[in-house]
């Protein structure tokens, strides 16, 4: 018997979802690592943590539910700022908080991908 040609068709078909029908919900080691790196922002103030990253990362890690694209470019934001924080400062906790989110989200089950169906007469 020959395998299943066409379940690789089927997969790639599910897998087609928009970053607007995707709401992403971090697990609770992803939260406290991104706490952990808010505290640390927090700490060093406006003046080496941008208050707008700033604040979107609180965001993240109070654990509010974030549209798919949203927390890419929002993880990417908080990253960058974290890693420019770090060059500023040479704080070595910060790199271990950036380090901490990173293989948090690297870790198992790290987010929870709710899809939304798409609404009737819709066109993709």
């Amino acid at each position: 018997m020959e395998g299943r040609p066409h379940t690789a068709k089927y997969a790639r078909k599910r897998l087609e979802v928009h970053g607007s029908e995707a709401t992403v919900t971090f697990s609770p080691a992803v939260l406290e690592a991104l706490q952990n790196l808010h505290a640390l922002a927090v700490a060093h103030g406006p003046e080496k943590f941008d208050d707008d990253a700033a604040h979107i990362l609180k965001d993240m890690a109070h654990g509010k539910p974030w549209l798919m694209d949203q927390a890419l470019s929002a993880l990417a934001t908080v990253c960058a700022e974290a890693g420019q924080c770090y060059a500023k400062t040479d704080d070595w906790n910060m790199h271990e908080a950036l380090n901490g989110v990173r293989l948090a989200l690297n870790g198992a089950d790290p987010v929870t991908l709710t899809i939304e169906p798409k609404a009737k007469g819709r066109e993709t």
